[in-house]
């Protein structure tokens, strides 16, 4: 387990997306290093399909191999304008639209925690994935110093209503759990790494950043990539 940190500029830093992205495409080999057979890649949560076309663009994904699933459909016409296969469906209770041992890649990035019915989301995912086919996971830490402090109080710390987004987390995960969960459903956890938003300079800052360098899982946020046995 390691620490990642985001020291970026710019909005894809600042909201996470530039760090979530190199980690994510910094493992997935180009197309040139596979087998001849052809790479898919399914996104379950894609929104808009951002994550999915930098990867187009940086040339990990190739257009017609990138697939995308949601339940808005004015997202997804925003994914399909940028050369994504879309398909509309409920993550929560929904069978993925697609046979099984499809994909290479299937990616999770900032969804898991918005699904109140994960074991179904995982179940799907994995039976949809090639048999050594990776699901690539990114979630907020249950385990941060913030998160530990507000269960010391007695806060609830899953249901968490974000108004900015009209987004709901139901349940955070640690590390751990994660490992745990995955394994359930066939998939053996590979690597995982701990990450922040980029730095505040603030002092509390400053006083968490040497200790998060000893502990990472006090970080923010857990990167997860793991294999279909």
């Amino acid at each position: 387990m390691g620490h990642v940190n985001d020291n970026g500029d710019g909005y894809l830093s600042r909201s996470g997306f530039g760090t979530r992205l190199r980690l994510i495409a910094s493992r997935m080999p180009l197309r040139e290093e596979e087998s001849p057979e052809m790479v898919k890649c399914l996104e379950l949560g894609c929104r808009t399909g951002e994550l999915l076309w930098e990867l187009i663009r940086a040339g990990k994904v190739h257009s017609g191999e990138a697939y995308g699933v949601d339940i808005d459909v004015e997202y997804l016409e925003s994914a399909r304008e940028k050369g994504i296969v879309t398909s509309v469906c409920d993550l929560c209770s929904d069978r993925l639209p697609f046979s099984d041992n499809t994909f290479s890649y299937i990616l999770l990035s900032e969804v898991i925690e918005h699904i109140p019915f994960y074991n179904h989301l995982l179940s799907e995912a994995a039976r949809c994935l090639k048999p050594g086919g990776e699901l690539i996971l990114t979630t907020p830490n249950l385990a941060t110093v913030r998160r530990r402090l507000r269960l010391l109080w007695g806060s609830d710390i899953h249901r968490v209503y974000m108004p900015q987004s009209n987004d709901i987390h139901y349940r955070l995960f640690t590390s751990a759990s994660i490992v745990t969960l995955l394994e359930c459903h066939g998939i053996a956890v590979k690597e995982l790494l701990f990450y922040d938003l980029p730095a505040r300079s603030n002092a509390v800052a400053c006083v968490l950043r040497p200790i998060k360098a000893v502990f990472p899982s006090l970080c923010g946020y857990i990167f997860c990539r793991a294999a279909k046995k």
